[in-house]
């Protein structure tokens, strides 16, 4: 941490798309609590960007977190598939597993590469090739390659926190 006059500083290293969508939003209440803490917020997309630069602490998912680290877990992840809303002929329909398999691109997020193998596995379908398809760095990239809806379609595995507001 560093000291300004009467004023605290943090510096924070968070995932990009989690910071951009659910801390950056969300600090107002925190600023209001605590006027003499500054928050300095850093972009975290891979545990080198963490073990390469000072932080005074980290929100980042545990398989990014290193043995030595001191840790508390925040909250559960689902996985959730995603694809492009013009890909469905109707509101809330459902694809079956083949679909998926032979009709979309699955789309990969780097720092999660086997986002698919888990989403599968936790659906109950035994071990199907799932690692073609593009891979993108930030859920960020990666949902906006899911909404121009490349090629023939494009599905992704994302993370929803249980706490998402």
């Amino acid at each position: 941490m560093t000291w300004q006059p009467t004023v605290q500083v943090i510096e924070l290293a968070v995932n990009p798309t989690f910071s951009t969508h659910w801390l950056i939003p969300n600090l107002r209440e925190f600023n209001k609590l605590n006027p003499d803490i500054i928050i300095n917020i850093h972009s975290l997309a891979n545990i080198g960007d963490f073990l390469n630069r000072e932080y005074d602490a980290a929100i980042m998912r545990e398989d990014f977190c290193s043995p030595w680290s001191e840790r508390e877990y925040l909250f559960e992840e689902e996985i959730l598939p995603i694809c492009s809303g013009s890909l469905l002929s109707q509101p809330q329909q459902k694809l079956a597993v083949d679909e998926l398999l032979n009709e979309f691109t699955l789309l990969h997020q780097s720092t999660r590469i086997n986002g698919w193998q888990e989403w599968f596995a936790l659906s109950g379908i035994s071990s199907p090739q799932v690692n073609n398809g593009p891979r993108f760095d930030l859920l960020s990239m990666l949902i906006a390659a899911v909404r121009s809806n490349p090629g023939r379609g494009a599905i992704a595995p994302v993370c929803h926190s249980a706490r998402s507001g």
